[in-house]
């Protein structure tokens, strides 16, 4: 059946592998019987988090359905039924159809080693191997032991000079290898920042595919050189968390008037820009020859450093990460309750049960005291088991969004945990629309990630009564908000869009006075108390990303701290507010059901001009 099929046509599958790692993309061709291949792939795609993009061009050639599967394989097994399955897409090509496929495969995945196809069922024994110029241990390969940079491909030799020079000053800091050891506890790297190059018309226009990468360095023409839509994801991009940097070629060059930082004209320094979690920075012509100038760099790698140990949680195992983000209370085992019960067995089977049958001279009874003492034995743990943490799962979340209402976006970084007391064999499920990162460590048997309407983990990475952490970046529309308004005094009347109280809330007028109320039912409407009269000075607009450092656990304290001088007072900036949401908002909801949860998410708003 199957030969009849493909003697009625051709599927002509070219599947281009464009990650944002290697220096230049490896191609490799293979025909197999009526079927070609064609794939490009990068040599070098390490990255302790983030994507890295894969576009799949599909062509059915042929009259008739086609049922087909790409499967990613990882390891070096002599033989592809030894290698582990990584990811897995299932589609059907209807006649004739052609198809794009975008997939992006997570960092912490371990890398393909070969691409495998099933076609209406049926295993191709070809397949198209892929090199990996560098390999990593498990454990030390999700690790953040550099700082990544992206460069754009140019063939002018003045700005490849210009960009090489300035990578360079960027690694002479002597303080990365000493900040990265204190991150990670240890690094095997003597080379502390690695970049690569890519051809523009590579830049992808998803943010996502910028994941992989701490910074993004680019002149002022290459800049230009970029469309709205390159320009738009590099811009999504900085403000979840990245660096995005512009260097001036001359001081004659314009600077761009559509960068983040705004310039209305060259800086003698290196101007740097806060936009929610990320940082830009623009580089007036000739710096990078001054040799002075280097410390002038060491706030932007401190910057990159600190937001690397946003994915420190891969430095434990599960139930480490648990002590430091619990989403289970105790999960040792209940020590003295344990001895207590088998204690009351040995009594109940040995002693008491001799004594019963003694009593009644039946001593064939032990045939069936002994098996059903045994089984009510088995029932009290299994009841005991039950009683103490239930059926339902839990799940624990802390968030910190960044909400700009002129922009009409929000950013998030958010901790997720997951406990199951019983299996669950639907698994997690994400949208794809947003960076989700967590420890691929030896607890958790991959078996395959589904990749065909987004993330899909539905085998082998939950597992019963271990807890499961997860961490995500990502950028939404404005839904839900804080509506305020403010009257011609200047208080502030505050509206709660959400579906959950807000608790407390903190607003500051246009001459940063600030108001406080201790909460606000969800659909409610309340009027603010002032709480410190307005400066003598407008305070300037508090940038989130200014903030030193984010923990990974995300508590609370910690993303309030990030708004609180030495007295833990509340420090905002004009027309701000910032607001504790006794619930989740602006994140990914990956465990559907009914769940035991424990959800705050910590409210930053800029408010649009008056």
């Amino acid at each position: 059946m199957m030969e009849r099929v493909f003697k009625k046509g051709l599927i002509a599958v070219s599947a281009f592998l464009i990650s944002l790692a290697g220096l230049q993309a490896a191609s490799k061709f293979t025909y197999l019987e009526d079927v070609s291949v064609s794939l490009d792939f990068p040599e070098d795609a390490e990255s302790p988090h983030g994507y890295h993009p894969v576009a799949v061009h599909l062509q059915n050639e042929t009259n008739q359905e086609i049922r087909l599967t790409v499967l990613y394989m990882g390891g070096y097994a002599d033989h592809w039924r030894d290698s582990p399955l990584l990811a897995r897409h299932d589609l059907v090509l209807a006649p004739r159809e052609s198809r794009k496929l975008k997939h992006r495969l997570p960092a912490w995945l371990e890398m393909p080693h070969q691409v495998r196809f099933l076609v209406n069922g049926e295993l191709r024994d070809e397949s198209i191997s892929i090199s990996k110029s560098r390999s990593f241990s498990r454990r030390e390969s999700y690790l953040p032991q550099w700082i990544s940079v992206l460069t754009l491909t140019t063939k002018d030799p003045s700005a490849e000079s210009l960009l090489d020079e300035t990578v360079q000053q960027l690694g002479s800091w002597e303080q990365i290898g000493e900040e990265l050891q204190n991150l990670i506890g240890y690094t095997k790297e003597t080379t502390y920042l690695h970049r690569a190059t890519l051809d523009a018309s590579l830049f992808s226009e998803s943010w996502l595919d910028y994941t992989a990468w701490d910074m993004v360095l680019l002149t002022v023409a290459q800049w230009q050189q970029l469309g709205p839509g390159q320009k738009r994801a590099l811009d999504h991009y900085m403000r979840v968390g990245g660096i995005l940097i512009v260097l001036q070629e001359q001081a004659t060059t314009s600077w761009p008037a559509d960068f983040p930082t705004a310039l209305d004209e060259a800086p003698d320094e290196i101007h740097r820009g806060h936009h929610d979690f990320g940082l830009a920075a623009a580089v007036p012509a000739g710096f990078h020859q001054i040799p002075e100038a280097r410390s002038t760099w060491q706030p932007i790698i401190r910057f990159a450093v600190n937001r690397a140990a946003f994915w420190r949680c891969a430095q434990f195992e599960p139930f480490k990460r648990n002590e430091h983000f619990p989403v289970i209370g105790e999960l040792d085992i209940p020590r003295r309750a344990f001895i207590g019960l088998l204690l009351l067995f040995v009594i109940c089977m040995g002693p008491l049960n001799f004594w019963f049958v003694m009593r009644h001279d039946r001593r064939v009874w032990l045939y069936a005291t002994v098996p059903l003492l045994s089984l009510c034995a088995t029932l009290v743990l299994v009841v005991a088991a039950f009683a103490s943490e239930g059926i339902t799962p839990g799940k624990r979340g802390r968030a910190l969004v960044a909400i700009d209402h002129e922009r009409q976006q929000a950013a998030t970084w958010a901790t997720g945990a997951v406990y199951l007391p019983i299996a669950n064999r639907n698994g997690l499920f994400f949208s794809g629309r947003n960076e989700i990162y967590f420890p691929n460590d030896d607890w958790f048997i991959n078996k395959g990630i589904n990749l065909a309407n987004g993330l899909w983990l539905q085998h082998g990475f939950l597992r019963t009564r271990i807890p499961f952490h997860y961490q995500e970046r990502g950028r939404y529309p404005l839904r839900e908000r804080l509506a305020v308004q403010f009257d011609a005094a200047g208080v502030p009347t505050v509206t709660n869009g959400f579906a959950a109280d807000v608790a407390p809330v903190h607003v500051t007028n246009t001459a940063g006075a600030l108001y406080r109320i201790d909460r606000i039912a969800a659909g409610e409407t309340q009027t603010l108390s002032l709480s410190r009269e307005a400066p003598a000075t407008p305070p300037q607009r508090q940038p989130l990303a200014a903030a030193e450092s984010f923990e990974w656990k995300l508590t609370e304290t910690h993303m309030l701290g990030l708004f609180q001088d030495e007295h833990r007072q509340i420090q905002l900036g004009s027309r701000q507010y910032l607001a504790v949401l006794e619930g989740a908002a602006y994140q990914e909801e990956p465990l559907e059901g009914n769940l035991k949860r424990d959800e705050r998410t910590v409210l930053f708003g800029r408010l649009e001009a008056p």
